[in-house]
């Protein structure tokens, strides 16, 4: 049974979080199920270029660049054979509390179909959340969905409608989250955060999962990925010039 709210039609953008959350939830509620795990080969890139960047010649005097073709590859009947070779204790339901940041309380709820606003940006993140838990459903994962609003009303009375999760999505707001995640760690209840990255909130909780990599780590396996690819005077870096962007580079 999933239990969610109605609102506006979707818009387009709302379709990409449909793969992300759908298999999001879905490793994480499996994951609690406990049982022996095979191995997953994580090396396997999704795309591959037709040519070795290392020994790419380098861009002519005359301003012309090499151009890097790409071709997609479609991992999809890999990655499912992967999952069904997980020996798994499934459930028959699971339940999932969404502490979603639609602040009712402060905000006009004719905005749910302005896009630009507040409102309306996670209206359609949660249009794309009830197209993913869909797609569970029609692969047979059974949901118990509890959606709240973290930022109206008493945020620690909600939290508490939430000791039964299995697994507890969001909030937004940094003093919410931190004290949310804590609240995993101490009941045991994973907790996603799909909009901040904190290094704090993260250290020494194997119960906090987030989605958005901070941006010193996000430069970093940049870098790594650049370094293993191509030589050092292949690599041009371009910034402002501030202290900032020096500091970075």
């Amino acid at each position: 049974m999933i239990s969610v709210l109605n609102h506006q039609q979707l818009l387009s953008g709302s379709k990409t979080l449909v793969t992300i959350l759908a298999a999001l939830i879905f490793c994480f509620l499996v994951s609690s199920c406990g049982g022996t795990k095979k191995t997953i080969d994580k090396s396997q890139p999704n795309r591959t270029d037709d040519r070795n960047p290392k020994n790419a010649s380098h861009p002519k005097a005359s301003g012309t660049v090499d151009t890097i073709r790409w071709t997609e590859i479609d991992r999809t009947k890999e990655y499912e054979s992967k999952i069904e070779d997980l020996e798994l204790d499934k459930r028959s339901m699971y339940k999932v509390s969404l502490l979603y940041p639609f602040g009712l309380e402060s905000n006009k709820e004719s905005d749910a179909n302005v896009p630009s606003s507040n409102l309306g940006r996670i209206t359609q993140f949660y249009a794309g959340t009830k197209m993913a838990l869909s797609q569970l459903q029609q692969e047979d994962i059974q949901l118990e969905v509890t959606v709240l609003d973290s930022e109206s009303g008493n945020f620690d009375s909600k939290l508490q409608q939430c000791r039964s999760a299995d697994v507890i999505i969001g909030p937004k707001e940094r003093g919410q989250l931190s004290t949310t995640a804590q609240y995993g760690k101490n009941n045991e209840i994973p907790v996603v955060s799909p909009w901040l990255s904190s290094t704090k909130v993260a250290k020494k909780n194997s119960y906090y999962i987030q989605l958005k990599p901070s941006l010193k780590n996000h430069m970093a396996r940049i870098v790594e990925h650049v370094k293993e690819n191509y030589s050092d005077d292949q690599v041009f870096l371009l910034g402002r010039k501030n202290r900032k962007d020096q500091g970075m580079m």
